[in-house]
């Protein structure tokens, strides 16, 4: 926010604190407008003129409307930034002396466990944070639990569900690693790097369907992001969903400028395309010998029925994805091997163009 920005909403705020003062105008006159406008409680307009203060960056003001107001944790978290950690500590002890129940100081003198217990072990924000504190220290075992704990708790967290996900996918418990994700996008559907790791995990453990599932969900939140789109790709394809591979391809394409590609992948359509194309092949050439023997067949009617059947549906389907598969893909290889590519790809843009019966360019590119 730049400085007009800033100074009107802080004009405004110190206008309405003084303004609660002002005894210009008589209660009789302001008494009319009592109902007719929402206004705070007095205590609760200098708080929010504090915020304010403080996001400005005019942190020793905010320190006065703080104390003023007893917010001694506030005070803290000011004096934190001011680097004045001798006051903060000198706070802390002098309001523990007084309140030594308050669990908001314990935890602000970094002592979650006499948090804890101060809260007879009811507390789970003091489990959050040590939850916090086992994880930073890489003890992701003891994190987890705790988390577990913390969640059970206040279930209406949805940061702590990925929390507890992140501690399991480091402590390697993948199943509870997919539980604490799945509880989280189940109380922030939005979230797509929890989709993200819920799909990856999946990947992980080959259920390739339920990954399938997770990655589309995860790209309506992170379609800029070339790395999903390249394990969207492989999921993709060992699904047999080789269109939306291919899609997942021309997007990474798009978003690295031709950079970021995986032969293998691309190497792994183009032979389920070749043998679609043999098959389709081996498929019409039978059926032109049926229809020829067809002619010599009489009486059985059964038989008759058969030969006399079209192609289904399916099949016809079939070939029309096929032929799309090969112009999409011949596309994203020209787009590559313009782009440089490298030997692997030239070879299978060759062997392309060989599928398509171009063997002038076949030669070409080899």
């Amino acid at each position: 926010m730049n400085r007009v920005g800033r100074g009107r909403p802080m004009m405004s705020g110190t206008n309405q604190v003084q303004g609660v003062r002002d005894t210009s105008v008589g209660v009789a006159k302001r008494i009319y407008c009592c109902y007719g406008v929402h206004f705070p409680s007095i205590p609760k307009l200098r708080k929010e003129y504090g915020d304010l203060l403080l996001s400005c960056g005019l942190i020793g003001e905010a320190v006065k409307v703080y104390e003023d107001l007893e917010l001694w944790d506030t005070v803290v978290y000011c004096y934190c930034l001011l680097e004045k950690k001798a006051s903060a500590v000198e706070l802390i002890k002098k309001r523990l002396a007084e309140r030594p129940s308050d669990s908001r100081l314990w935890r602000l003198v970094m002592l979650p466990m006499m948090m804890l217990e101060v809260s007879e072990n009811r507390s789970a924000r003091a489990k959050r944070s040590l939850a916090r504190s086992a994880y930073n220290r890489t003890d992701y075992e003891m994190a987890k639990v705790l988390w577990e704990s913390a969640m059970a708790m206040n279930s209406l967290f949805p940061d702590g569900w990925f929390a507890l996900g992140a501690a399991a996918l480091k402590a390697r418990d993948v199943e509870k690693a997919i539980a604490g994700f799945t509880r989280s996008i189940q109380l922030d559907p939005d979230n797509g790097e929890a989709w993200n790791n819920i799909a990856c995990l999946h990947m992980i453990k080959k259920q390739n369907k339920e990954s399938f599932i997770a990655f589309k969900e995860a790209l309506k939140f992170k379609r800029n992001s070339w790395e999903l789109w390249e394990n969207f790709s492989h999921v993709a394809a060992d699904i047999g969903n080789y269109s939306q591979a291919l899609e997942a391809v021309g997007k990474m394409l798009e978003l690295t400028n031709n950079r970021k590609f995986n032969v293998g992948l691309l190497e792994k359509i183009f032979l389920e395309i070749e043998h679609r194309s043999t098959s389709s092949r081996t498929q019409s050439s039978l059926g032109n010998n049926r229809n020829a023997c067809n002619n010599y067949i009489q009486g059985d009617s059964d038989v008759n029925s058969v030969a006399d059947t079209s192609p289904s549906e399916f099949n016809m389907a079939r070939t029309r994805e096929t032929s799309y598969l090969i112009e999409v893909l011949g596309k994203h290889l020209k787009q590559i091997v313009c782009n440089g590519g490298g030997p692997e790809a030239w070879g299978l843009f060759a062997r392309w163009h060989k599928l398509k019966g171009d063997l002038t360019m076949c030669s070409e590119a080899f």
